[in-house]
């Protein structure tokens, strides 16, 4: 990594770990409350927490929410693999821990469009993972071209390619990305949404 990725990545722990350790602060002093004041033990000291404040839990879910996002956000672009290479019908290139090969370059038809469309066959080791087939179409109404890209999830992340060029000779220009976490980003956004959620249909007290 250059100087700029380090410097990303250590504001980013930073603030993670600074947002993480301020969350888990808080949960642990309100649930150890509940759990003497009822003596039980810290998990229903937890949920009982919750029952009694839910607004101030349902705004603990949020920043968890945010936290999961920033983990995600951090981890795609610090750590993002990219390469871009020009092949032909048999070539590969080596994408972070995968290798990708293209297999067959042939053109295909859609109701208002025609594509080449790339088969890459993705690899990790001598394992093959899955057929990947982005396309380079154009649309016949307006000469449009435009790119769709293949994208093969794995492990939390992305591996993602498109094709943005094929010449008439066949040479495919190939571009392979891997985002480590990127689900992370989609996931935190859903955790969000359950922090607004239950913000919403909490039980109301007669003071509010």
């Amino acid at each position: 990594m250059n100087v700029e990725s380090w410097l990303r990545l250590i504001a980013g722990a930073f603030v993670v770990g600074f947002v993480a350790s301020t969350i888990l602060t808080d949960i642990g002093k309100v649930s150890a409350f509940f759990a003497r004041r009822d003596r039980v033990n810290y998990l229903w000291g937890f949920l009982r927490a919750f029952r009694n404040n839910q607004r101030r839990y349902a705004g603990t879910v949020t920043h968890v929410g945010v936290l999961v996002t920033v983990v995600g956000i951090i981890a795609s672009t610090v750590y993002q693999t990219e390469k871009v290479v020009s092949l032909q019908v048999g070539d590969e290139f080596a994408l972070g821990d995968y290798r990708v090969k293209l297999a067959d370059i042939h053109e295909v038809h859609g109701p208002n469009w025609t594509a080449k469309e790339g088969r890459f066959e993705l690899y990790r080791g001598d394992k093959l993972l899955t057929e990947l087939k982005p396309q380079k179409r154009v649309y016949e109404a307006t000469q449009s071209p435009t790119t769709e890209s293949a994208i093969y999830a794995i492990n939390m992340g992305h591996v993602f390619l498109t094709m943005p060029e094929v010449s008439p000779e066949g040479t495919a220009t190939a571009r392979g990305v891997i985002n480590p976490l990127i689900l992370w980003v989609w996931g935190g956004g859903g955790i969000m949404g359950l922090g607004v959620l239950l913000n919403m249909f909490r039980p109301r007290r007669r003071d509010e």
